[in-house]
């Protein structure tokens, strides 16, 4: 696909979730750009569930220090995530952020970093997942995260 036809979007993520999600395509062979395309389309289907249950999504934010990552998609796609911006009244950023926690979440990626493959970052270096947790978990409810799930 060439980058004519695509947008960088941006988000903030902990290096331990980016560090998951990388070691996750990395162990499917697939690049980071068909992996973002898959975790934002899963979560517009997610979303779009929740919708017609009447739930509202449990969008959450970044957390502080989170490092700035861009999500290269087709414009089409970004199209999508806008316009789900517009109609939840919530940043693009922020659809972006809760797309990659519910996708990690509901994978149980976060102990990737544990794996042998995982990409070279020490624990030590990056402290626990408290910032993640902390951010997840003050706005969302495991029944929330069960509803509308996906799963492949």
């Amino acid at each position: 696909m060439s980058i004519d036809h695509d947008i960088f979007l941006q988000t903030g993520v902990s290096l331990e979730l980016w560090g998951a999600l990388k070691a996750h395509a990395a162990l499917r062979h697939v690049s980071l750009y068909h992996l973002h395309q898959e975790v934002i389309l899963l979560f517009l289907e997610h979303r779009e569930t929740l919708r017609n249950e009447r739930h509202p999504a449990p969008y959450v934010s970044s957390p502080r220090g989170a490092r700035p990552v861009n999500v290269r998609i087709p414009v089409r796609l970004a199209a999508q995530v806008q316009a789900l911006s517009e109609k939840d009244n919530v940043s693009t950023r922020r659809i972006l952020f809760t797309a990659l926690v519910h996708f990690a979440m509901d994978r149980k990626l976060m102990g990737l970093l544990d794996s042998p493959v995982s990409p070279p970052i020490r624990r030590e270096s990056i402290g626990s997942s408290a910032a993640l947790t902390t951010a997840a978990s003050q706005q969302l409810e495991p029944a929330d995260l069960s509803r509308g799930s996906y799963h492949s």
